[in-house]
């Protein structure tokens, strides 16, 4: 599937926004990770992007065990591009929309699939092209 770089950076955009509206609005606990966030960037998106392509690739059964150095079920490839830590913070606030511009639920224009409209619309939007 093609990913344009206009979606990445959308998704780098709410992905960081969202983050920065947790905090504002939310007490971080003392030991929180979220208080060590750094804003995702346009590149280390790509990554994690690839990473969850990987991930599809090569299956173990845990997420953890990607980031593994036990022999076993050692895959170099995760460890190398991202930590474990970064990669489930991404991936924990993780935004394709806007949740400011969501309608509630029982309003006339209210989407179900708001959240994830606009990895549909990519979808939709790519098709013909491939």
């Amino acid at each position: 599937m093609y990913i344009s770089a206009g979606f990445i950076d959308e998704l780098v955009t709410q992905t960081n926004k969202y983050v920065e509206t947790l905090v504002n609005n939310e007490g971080m606990k003392e030991n929180s990770r979220m208080k060590e966030w750094h804003p995702v960037s346009f590149d280390e998106m790509k990554v994690f992007l690839s990473l969850i392509i990987a991930m599809g690739l090569v299956q173990k059964s845990e997420r953890q065990q990607y980031w593994s150095n036990f022999e076993v079920v050692d895959t170099t490839l995760f460890r190398n591009y991202m930590s474990r830590d970064r990669f489930i913070a991404i991936l924990s606030n993780l935004h394709l929309a806007d949740k400011e511009k969501q309608v509630p639920r029982g309003e006339v224009r209210f989407d179900p699939l708001f959240k994830i409209r606009p990895f549909i619309s990519l979808i939709i939007d790519s098709f013909p092209e491939i």
